[in-house]
């Protein structure tokens, strides 16, 4: 039924093939000009700074909005282009789902938003971000306001989505029970309970938001004030993988594929890391929340790509060594 829509949008655009390769049901939001942050963790990250990192949004200071042009402005001619090729859709006999009408409309405005800022396709992902909650009603990590009015973010007998994430993120940091619920007044019965409703919460959530926030705030639950006394402290060779892992991001992607494999092997992932690399599951969430959020804002596609592909082959290589080896020893082969 959309050929000849698709069809459009490959004559009026040639870099449309490599757009169309994102997944149509990812809605991305806001933007982020600090492109230069995430480079100093990475010593490969030189290599990966290609020719869209000179082509920084220049609109970025304006919202997103060329300025010719206000929001107002851009959401009506969208709606326009839209809604004419809907209505010819319709005289052409086209049944036309919600659905299809949602799509020809994002379709649409990534078309206007690359004509009226030429913008490239990291700058048009870093917009989509900037707007996601706007166009699609679904949060964005990184990019989620926490809305004091919003009923699904109350606090849960105290504890608010904040506080629980952070005794969640001290809970897999190894630290102790006792301590950490005493931080809060609490006692185990009215955790569980806590704890229980927030996930009821996410899941009612429609909106993604409580998710998106939940972890936002893992990436501060070191510095939460009734938790920044527990310490826990690491092994020398705990110490050791962590600093290696925040400063080398190939590492940090090499063990997700380690541990990714040992869970398909049967065998548990996060005991894997920790036995073979003294590296604990708090700590190794900790490196992947700060990845997280550099990466949400600094996005580049090159870059995304080429660890997905280092993490995919890392998993498939411990994969088989895991096969050939009974599920163990993998770390032997691998150097410091």
């Amino acid at each position: 039924m959309f050929k000849k829509f698709l069809n459009m949008f490959e004559n009026r655009n040639d870099d449309s093939n490599e757009e169309d390769s994102l997944d149509d049901d990812v809605r991305l939001d806001e933007s982020n000009d600090d492109d230069d942050d995430d480079d100093e963790n990475d010593e490969d990250e030189d290599s990966d700074n290609d020719e869209d990192d000179d082509d920084e949004d220049d609109n970025d200071d304006r919202g997103g909005y060329p300025t010719d042009y206000n929001e107002e402005e851009f959401d009506a001619e969208v709606e326009r282009r839209s809604n004419e090729w809907i209505e010819q859709e319709k005289a052409d006999g086209e049944d036309l789902s919600q659905a299809d009408i949602d799509n020809i409309k994002y379709n649409y405005r990534r078309e206007v938003y690359r004509e009226w800022t030429g913008a490239n396709d990291n700058e048009l992902i870093r917009w989509e971000q900037a707007n996601q909650q706007k166009y699609t009603g679904m949060a964005a990590f990184g990019h989620t306001v926490h809305d004091e009015n919003n009923p699904l973010l109350q606090p849960i007998h105290g504890i608010s989505l904040e506080d629980y994430a952070a005794i969640a993120f001290k809970i897999t940091e190894g630290a102790k029970y006792e301590d950490i619920l005493s931080a809060f007044g609490i006692d185990t019965a009215v955790y569980e309970e806590v704890s229980a409703l927030w996930v009821k919460r996410m899941q009612e959530d429609t909106t993604y938001s409580v998710v998106m926030l939940f972890g936002q705030y893992q990436t501060t639950a070191p510095q939460h004030p009734k938790l920044s006394g527990i310490v826990v402290e690491m092994s020398d060779r705990e110490k050791e993988t962590f600093e290696k892992l925040k400063q080398d991001r190939l590492f940090y992607e090499e063990l997700c594929g380690a541990r990714s494999a040992a869970y398909e092997a049967g065998l548990d992932g996060s005991q894997w890391l920790l036995d073979n690399f003294g590296i604990s599951l708090g700590a190794f969430q900790q490196v992947a929340s700060m990845y997280m959020d550099q990466d949400s804002k600094n996005i580049d596609l090159n870059r995304s790509l080429k660890y997905a592909n280092h993490m995919e082959a890392k998993m498939k290589e411990y994969a088989a060594k895991f096969a050939a080896e009974g599920g163990g020893g993998a770390a032997d082969d691998i150097d410091f």
